[in-house]
């Protein structure tokens, strides 16, 4: 279940009304706009997972309700030659992920890696946890991440967003213990053969012991037992993130490349808003009459 499920998509039910493909089995967010009475349909962080991509086109081709339809697609799902239907189809980064059925992970780690894991380890105690257990802690965590790393838009999840995450089906949670309290948590969801690295945040005691490195190699055991790959997902192109761009890939330097994916549905009601929110210069943000707003969203965005 997790990313393709009705339940996983409710976590963002008060950013928009939840609406269904019915064919591809995605779920999509139903959003308004400022500047006319019309509705966009776009993704569910952090990408769409449909059953068969003719089956999302198709049901793209009857949704002319709506003004366009955007998303990123989950880069495990064969879309052979249907980028050309899309008014646009783009590479739009690289994902890193773990190959779980090497004999030899520990070799292709980068060194800094496994003397972080080696350290931590003597540090930390890795534990898996049931969501009513942790939930509070994981809010403060990520509190706790949104003020160290100054995160803004779209990540910058509520409260309500984050423990509804810890609920989904298929989630799998890991703590960090540093010195008997709760230090860390990150969330994996599963869905068939692959598992998936969600979110995760730390307590200040956890960053100065490295306890990413040594959750992460607990759990990358415990994974090989049943999956096959891990997906550690992307790194934002703004702020600073080189640090986390080293950390995911240095656990093997893997990467599989993301394609964003956007619709226009309806062409009338489509330009009609670009129009009036006079976006006609946007050329790289999709849709246009967006940009400013969800800029001016993330700057006024309250926690």
């Amino acid at each position: 279940m997790s990313y393709n499920s009705k339940i996983y998509a409710e976590c963002f039910s008060e950013l928009g009304e939840i609406y269904a493909l019915k064919r591809s089995g995605v779920f999509c967010l139903k959003l308004p706009n400022q500047f006319t009475p019309y509705y966009d349909l776009s993704y569910c962080y952090p990408f769409i997972t449909p059953n068969n991509c003719n089956n999302l086109i198709q049901d793209l081709i009857e949704e002319t309700e709506f003004q366009c339809f955007y998303g990123v697609l989950n880069p495990w799902i064969e879309f052979n030659n249907s980028y050309e239907f899309f008014d646009r189809a783009f590479r739009y980064k690289f994902h890193y992920f773990v190959e779980l059925d090497e004999k030899n992970i520990w070799d292709k780690l980068h060194s800094t890696h496994k003397r972080k894991i080696k350290s931590s380890l003597k540090h930390i105690k890795v534990t898996i946890e049931k969501p009513e257990n942790v939930a509070e802690k994981w809010v403060e965590l990520y509190e706790n991440l949104i003020k160290k790393h100054n995160v803004k838009g779209l990540t910058k999840f509520s409260p309500s967003i984050l423990k509804k995450f810890l609920l989904v089906p298929g989630s799998k949670i890991y703590s960090a213990y540093v010195q008997g309290d709760l230090s860390g948590l990150a969330v994996f969801y599963e869905l068939n053969s692959i598992v998936y690295y969600h979110l995760a945040a730390y307590s200040d005691k956890a960053y100065q012991v490295s306890a990413s490195y040594g959750l992460f190699w607990e759990a990358i055991n415990n994974f090989r037992e049943k999956f096959s790959i891990l997906h550690l997902g992307g790194v934002s192109d703004s702020g600073n993130t080189d640090g986390l761009k080293f950390f995911k890939a240095g656990w093997g330097s893997n990467t599989i490349p993301v394609y964003f994916l956007a619709k226009i549905l309806n062409r009338a009601k489509f330009t009609e808003t670009v129009c009036i929110s006079k976006s006609e210069h946007i050329k790289d943000f999709f849709p246009p009459y967006r940009a400013n707003y969800l800029t001016e969203q993330s700057r006024n965005a309250t926690y």
